[in-house]
Protein backbone atom coordinates (compact mmCIF):
# COMPACT_ATOMS: atom_id res chain seq x y z
CA UNK A 1 0.00 0.00 0.00
CA UNK A 2 1.26 3.42 -0.66
CA UNK A 3 2.30 5.81 1.84
CA UNK A 4 -0.29 7.40 3.91
CA UNK A 5 0.64 11.45 3.58
CA UNK A 6 -0.98 13.82 6.48
CA UNK A 7 -1.72 17.23 5.38
CA UNK A 8 -1.99 19.84 7.88
CA UNK A 9 -3.90 22.85 6.91
CA UNK A 10 -3.79 25.81 9.79
CA UNK A 11 -6.92 27.67 9.20
CA UNK A 12 -7.54 31.48 10.41
CA UNK A 13 -10.45 33.57 8.69
CA UNK A 14 -10.19 31.88 5.56
CA UNK A 15 -13.73 31.70 4.47
CA UNK A 16 -13.00 33.09 0.92
CA UNK A 17 -10.26 30.19 0.29
CA UNK A 18 -11.01 27.43 1.60
CA UNK A 19 -13.48 25.74 -0.02
CA UNK A 20 -10.68 26.02 -3.27
CA UNK A 21 -7.89 25.07 -1.16
CA UNK A 22 -9.25 21.74 0.26
CA UNK A 23 -11.00 20.95 -3.16
CA UNK A 24 -7.36 20.63 -4.28
CA UNK A 25 -5.83 18.99 -1.67
CA UNK A 26 -8.39 15.99 -1.77
CA UNK A 27 -8.60 15.74 -5.84
CA UNK A 28 -4.52 14.65 -5.45
CA UNK A 29 -3.95 12.01 -7.69
CA UNK A 30 -1.96 9.94 -4.03
CA UNK A 31 -5.35 9.50 -2.37
CA UNK A 32 -3.85 8.39 0.70
CA UNK A 33 -4.17 10.83 2.75
CA UNK A 34 -5.66 12.24 5.40
CA UNK A 35 -6.55 16.44 5.85
CA UNK A 36 -6.27 17.68 9.05
CA UNK A 37 -7.95 21.49 9.35
CA UNK A 38 -6.94 23.10 12.67
CA UNK A 39 -9.75 25.97 12.71
CA UNK A 40 -7.28 28.83 15.39
CA UNK A 41 -10.33 30.32 16.24
CA UNK A 42 -11.62 32.01 13.28
CA UNK A 43 -14.20 34.86 13.82
CA UNK A 44 -15.93 34.25 10.60
CA UNK A 45 -17.35 31.35 8.77
CA UNK A 46 -14.19 29.10 8.82
CA UNK A 47 -15.45 26.62 11.53
CA UNK A 48 -18.56 25.85 9.78
CA UNK A 49 -16.86 25.61 6.26
CA UNK A 50 -14.76 22.89 7.78
CA UNK A 51 -17.22 20.72 9.56
CA UNK A 52 -18.96 21.29 5.89
CA UNK A 53 -15.82 20.03 4.00
CA UNK A 54 -15.65 16.81 6.45
CA UNK A 55 -19.02 15.58 5.64
CA UNK A 56 -17.90 15.19 2.21
CA UNK A 57 -14.82 13.28 2.90
CA UNK A 58 -13.91 10.67 5.17
CA UNK A 59 -10.49 11.77 4.93
CA UNK A 60 -11.03 15.15 6.88
CA UNK A 61 -10.88 15.69 10.07
CA UNK A 62 -10.76 19.17 12.10
CA UNK A 63 -9.98 20.85 15.23
CA UNK A 64 -11.78 23.53 16.63
CA UNK A 65 -10.02 25.64 18.70
CA UNK A 66 -11.78 28.29 20.68
CA UNK A 67 -9.44 30.89 21.07
CA UNK A 68 -6.73 31.48 18.02
CA UNK A 69 -3.47 30.61 19.18
CA UNK A 70 -1.20 31.69 16.21
CA UNK A 71 0.01 29.52 13.46
CA UNK A 72 2.64 27.57 15.38
CA UNK A 73 0.30 26.10 17.74
CA UNK A 74 -2.42 24.75 15.21
CA UNK A 75 0.52 23.19 13.44
CA UNK A 76 1.42 21.17 16.38
CA UNK A 77 -2.08 20.34 17.06
CA UNK A 78 -2.13 18.78 13.71
CA UNK A 79 1.00 16.99 14.44
CA UNK A 80 -0.23 15.44 16.89
CA UNK A 81 -3.30 14.75 15.64
CA UNK A 82 -1.33 13.17 12.15
CA UNK A 83 -0.65 9.15 11.42
CA UNK A 84 0.55 9.30 8.27
CA UNK A 85 4.10 8.31 7.65
CA UNK A 86 5.14 11.81 6.16
CA UNK A 87 4.13 15.26 6.98
CA UNK A 88 2.72 17.95 4.32
CA UNK A 89 1.90 21.74 5.32
CA UNK A 90 -0.14 23.63 3.28
CA UNK A 91 -1.47 26.94 3.77
CA UNK A 92 -5.19 27.84 4.12
CA UNK A 93 -5.39 30.25 1.31
CA UNK A 94 -3.13 28.25 -0.80
CA UNK A 95 -3.08 25.71 -3.84
CA UNK A 96 -2.38 21.83 -4.36
CA UNK A 97 -1.98 21.13 -8.22
CA UNK A 98 -3.50 17.36 -8.68
CA UNK A 99 -0.09 15.65 -8.61
CA UNK A 100 1.94 17.70 -5.90
CA UNK A 101 1.58 14.72 -3.20
CA UNK A 102 2.06 11.68 -5.91
CA UNK A 103 5.06 13.24 -7.01
CA UNK A 104 6.68 13.83 -3.57
CA UNK A 105 5.89 10.41 -2.61
CA UNK A 106 7.47 9.12 -5.92
CA UNK A 107 10.72 11.21 -5.55
CA UNK A 108 11.12 10.66 -1.94
CA UNK A 109 12.39 7.03 -1.49
CA UNK A 110 13.64 5.91 1.81
CA UNK A 111 15.13 9.59 2.17
CA UNK A 112 14.24 11.74 5.77
CA UNK A 113 13.42 15.40 3.48
CA UNK A 114 12.17 16.08 -0.17
CA UNK A 115 12.34 19.91 -1.36
CA UNK A 116 9.95 20.96 -4.29
CA UNK A 117 9.98 24.26 -6.51
CA UNK A 118 6.92 26.16 -6.59
CA UNK A 119 4.83 28.96 -8.12
CA UNK A 120 3.81 31.97 -6.48
CA UNK A 121 1.02 33.80 -8.49
CA UNK A 122 -1.02 37.13 -7.89
CA UNK A 123 -4.75 36.19 -6.74
CA UNK A 124 -6.04 38.26 -9.95
CA UNK A 125 -3.71 36.22 -12.32
CA UNK A 126 -4.16 32.40 -10.67
CA UNK A 127 -5.58 29.96 -12.48
CA UNK A 128 -5.47 25.84 -12.27
CA UNK A 129 -4.70 25.56 -15.38
CA UNK A 130 -1.50 28.38 -15.53
CA UNK A 131 1.62 26.90 -17.18
CA UNK A 132 4.06 25.58 -14.69
CA UNK A 133 7.14 22.91 -14.81
CA UNK A 134 7.04 19.57 -14.06
CA UNK A 135 10.81 18.26 -14.19
CA UNK A 136 11.14 15.93 -11.43
CA UNK A 137 15.11 15.85 -12.41
CA UNK A 138 17.14 16.53 -8.74
CA UNK A 139 18.64 19.45 -8.37
CA UNK A 140 20.74 18.04 -5.39
CA UNK A 141 20.61 14.46 -3.88
CA UNK A 142 22.07 12.90 -0.89
CA UNK A 143 21.36 9.59 0.05
CA UNK A 144 23.50 8.84 2.68
CA UNK A 145 25.02 11.33 5.56
CA UNK A 146 28.85 11.30 4.53
CA UNK A 147 26.83 12.68 1.01
CA UNK A 148 25.32 15.38 3.16
CA UNK A 149 28.15 16.78 4.75
CA UNK A 150 29.84 20.00 3.39
CA UNK A 151 28.57 21.70 0.44
CA UNK A 152 25.92 19.22 -0.22
CA UNK A 153 24.38 20.16 3.04
CA UNK A 154 24.43 23.98 2.03
CA UNK A 155 23.29 22.76 -1.31
CA UNK A 156 20.33 20.94 -0.29
CA UNK A 157 18.88 22.71 2.57
CA UNK A 158 20.14 26.17 2.00
CA UNK A 159 17.50 28.99 1.48
CA UNK A 160 14.69 26.60 1.69
CA UNK A 161 12.05 29.52 2.68
CA UNK A 162 8.11 27.79 2.75
CA UNK A 163 7.59 24.58 4.44
CA UNK A 164 4.87 24.20 1.93
CA UNK A 165 7.80 22.60 -0.20
CA UNK A 166 9.16 20.19 1.63
CA UNK A 167 7.64 16.59 2.44
CA UNK A 168 8.47 15.48 6.09
CA UNK A 169 9.24 11.96 7.79
CA UNK A 170 6.44 11.73 10.89
CA UNK A 171 9.16 9.61 12.64
CA UNK A 172 12.11 12.44 12.91
CA UNK A 173 9.67 14.86 14.07
CA UNK A 174 8.17 12.16 17.00
CA UNK A 175 11.42 11.08 17.84
CA UNK A 176 13.41 14.80 18.13
CA UNK A 177 9.61 16.16 19.49
CA UNK A 178 10.41 18.98 16.63
CA UNK A 179 7.54 21.03 16.76
CA UNK A 180 7.04 25.08 16.01
CA UNK A 181 7.91 27.89 18.31
CA UNK A 182 5.62 30.65 19.39
CA UNK A 183 8.11 33.21 17.43
CA UNK A 184 8.25 34.81 14.19
CA UNK A 185 9.36 33.39 11.83
CA UNK A 186 8.20 29.87 12.94
CA UNK A 187 8.80 27.73 9.82
CA UNK A 188 12.81 29.11 9.56
CA UNK A 189 13.49 27.48 12.82
CA UNK A 190 11.22 24.58 12.59
CA UNK A 191 13.16 23.70 9.51
CA UNK A 192 16.30 24.54 10.54
CA UNK A 193 15.75 21.74 14.05
CA UNK A 194 14.38 18.86 11.09
CA UNK A 195 17.37 19.45 9.09
CA UNK A 196 19.75 18.95 12.28
CA UNK A 197 18.04 15.42 12.57
CA UNK A 198 18.33 14.11 9.07
CA UNK A 199 20.92 11.81 6.86
CA UNK A 200 19.51 12.40 3.58
CA UNK A 201 17.73 14.27 1.10
CA UNK A 202 16.59 15.44 -2.20
CA UNK A 203 15.36 18.72 -3.94
CA UNK A 204 13.65 18.97 -7.42
CA UNK A 205 13.06 22.83 -7.62
CA UNK A 206 12.18 22.36 -11.63
CA UNK A 207 8.88 20.71 -10.12
CA UNK A 208 6.17 23.14 -9.34
CA UNK A 209 2.86 21.05 -7.70
CA UNK A 210 2.47 23.88 -5.10
CA UNK A 211 1.03 27.29 -5.87
CA UNK A 212 1.54 30.08 -3.63
CA UNK A 213 -1.48 33.00 -4.47
CA UNK A 214 -0.51 36.40 -3.75
CA UNK A 215 -3.71 37.59 -1.92
CA UNK A 216 -2.22 40.49 -1.08
CA UNK A 217 -3.43 40.86 2.38
CA UNK A 218 -1.70 40.13 5.84
CA UNK A 219 -3.13 39.73 9.37
CA UNK A 220 -0.35 41.88 11.37
CA UNK A 221 2.39 44.41 10.22
CA UNK A 222 2.34 45.59 6.89
CA UNK A 223 6.15 45.94 7.47
CA UNK A 224 8.50 42.50 7.28
CA UNK A 225 11.03 43.91 10.27
CA UNK A 226 9.56 41.32 12.35
CA UNK A 227 12.55 39.53 13.86
CA UNK A 228 13.20 39.55 17.60
CA UNK A 229 16.17 39.33 19.43
CA UNK A 230 15.32 35.47 20.73
CA UNK A 231 14.86 34.54 17.18
CA UNK A 232 18.34 36.15 16.91
CA UNK A 233 20.20 34.20 19.13
CA UNK A 234 18.28 30.94 18.49
CA UNK A 235 19.07 31.13 14.78
CA UNK A 236 22.69 31.60 15.73
CA UNK A 237 22.55 28.22 17.80
CA UNK A 238 20.98 26.55 15.16
CA UNK A 239 23.98 27.46 12.81
CA UNK A 240 26.55 26.39 15.51
CA UNK A 241 25.15 23.04 15.53
CA UNK A 242 24.45 22.74 12.23
CA UNK A 243 28.16 23.54 11.17
CA UNK A 244 29.18 20.99 13.84
CA UNK A 245 27.40 17.96 12.41
CA UNK A 246 27.62 18.59 8.85
CA UNK A 247 31.11 20.08 9.04
CA UNK A 248 29.51 23.10 6.28
CA UNK A 249 31.09 26.56 5.70
CA UNK A 250 28.17 28.48 6.98
CA UNK A 251 29.65 32.09 5.48
CA UNK A 252 26.20 32.37 4.31
CA UNK A 253 24.75 32.56 7.94
CA UNK A 254 26.56 35.71 8.96
CA UNK A 255 25.00 37.48 5.88
CA UNK A 256 21.18 36.32 7.28
CA UNK A 257 22.29 37.36 10.73
CA UNK A 258 23.17 40.54 9.72
CA UNK A 259 19.62 40.59 7.96
CA UNK A 260 17.80 39.88 11.01
CA UNK A 261 19.38 42.72 12.81
CA UNK A 262 18.84 45.09 10.40
CA UNK A 263 14.84 43.87 10.52
CA UNK A 264 15.03 44.00 14.68
CA UNK A 265 16.38 47.71 14.41
CA UNK A 266 14.55 49.07 11.49
CA UNK A 267 11.23 47.48 13.22
CA UNK A 268 11.97 50.10 15.89
CA UNK A 269 11.28 53.11 13.85
CA UNK A 270 8.12 52.46 12.01
CA UNK A 271 4.80 54.09 13.27
CA UNK A 272 2.97 50.39 13.69
CA UNK A 273 5.73 48.94 15.64
CA UNK A 274 7.57 52.26 16.95
CA UNK A 275 9.74 51.86 20.59
CA UNK A 276 11.25 54.24 22.53
CA UNK A 277 14.98 55.95 21.72
CA UNK A 278 16.43 53.96 24.63
CA UNK A 279 15.10 50.84 23.22
CA UNK A 280 16.22 51.90 19.44
CA UNK A 281 19.60 52.52 20.81
CA UNK A 282 19.75 49.27 22.70
CA UNK A 283 19.35 47.34 19.78
CA UNK A 284 22.04 49.13 18.29
CA UNK A 285 24.29 48.03 20.71
CA UNK A 286 23.29 44.85 20.53
CA UNK A 287 24.28 44.06 17.06
CA UNK A 288 27.61 45.94 17.78
CA UNK A 289 28.59 44.00 20.52
CA UNK A 290 26.85 40.93 19.21
CA UNK A 291 29.33 37.57 19.96
CA UNK A 292 29.21 37.28 16.14
CA UNK A 293 30.95 40.49 15.40
CA UNK A 294 34.02 39.43 13.97
CA UNK A 295 32.68 37.32 11.66
CA UNK A 296 30.26 40.51 10.31
CA UNK A 297 33.72 42.25 9.38
CA UNK A 298 34.45 38.95 7.27
CA UNK A 299 31.40 38.84 4.82
CA UNK A 300 31.18 41.22 1.97
CA UNK A 301 28.35 43.02 2.47
CA UNK A 302 25.60 45.44 -0.10
CA UNK A 303 22.94 48.03 0.65
CA UNK A 304 20.92 48.48 3.90
CA UNK A 305 22.68 45.84 5.56
CA UNK A 306 26.13 47.16 4.80
CA UNK A 307 24.98 50.35 5.91
CA UNK A 308 23.29 49.25 9.20
CA UNK A 309 26.68 46.94 10.61
CA UNK A 310 28.92 50.72 9.65
CA UNK A 311 26.55 52.36 11.86
CA UNK A 312 26.57 49.73 14.44
CA UNK A 313 30.38 49.19 14.22
CA UNK A 314 31.27 53.15 14.45
CA UNK A 315 28.41 53.87 16.87
CA UNK A 316 27.05 56.61 14.28
CA UNK A 317 23.46 55.22 15.87
CA UNK A 318 22.88 58.36 18.18
CA UNK A 319 22.85 60.75 14.70
CA UNK A 320 21.66 58.43 12.57
CA UNK A 321 18.64 57.90 15.10
CA UNK A 322 17.64 61.33 14.21
CA UNK A 323 17.72 61.06 10.49
CA UNK A 324 16.14 57.98 10.60
CA UNK A 325 13.39 59.46 12.41
CA UNK A 326 12.98 62.37 10.29
CA UNK A 327 13.25 60.88 6.84
CA UNK A 328 10.07 57.96 8.15
CA UNK A 329 8.40 61.12 9.53
CA UNK A 330 7.91 62.85 6.13
CA UNK A 331 7.65 59.60 4.60
CA UNK A 332 4.92 58.68 6.59
CA UNK A 333 5.58 55.02 7.48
Amino acid sequence: MSPKVSIIVPIYNGERFLNQTVDSIIHQTHDNIEVLLINDGSTDNSGSICKQLALKDDRIHVKMRAKSGGVSNARNEGIEMATGEYVFFCDHDDFLFPDMIETCIKNIGNRDLLVTGFLKAPEKTFSQNMPREHSTEPTFVADNFSQLTGRNYDNIVKWIGGIWRCLFRMSILKEHHIQFRNIKYEDEIFLAEYNLNITSAIRIDNYQGYCWIDRNYSQGSSHKYIAEKDWIELRKDLYRKTEAKYYCNIGWAYIDIINRYTHYILKGYYNDTKKERPERIKRWREFREDSWRTYFNQVQLKGTLKFTWLVAKFRLYHIVDILLLTILKIKKI
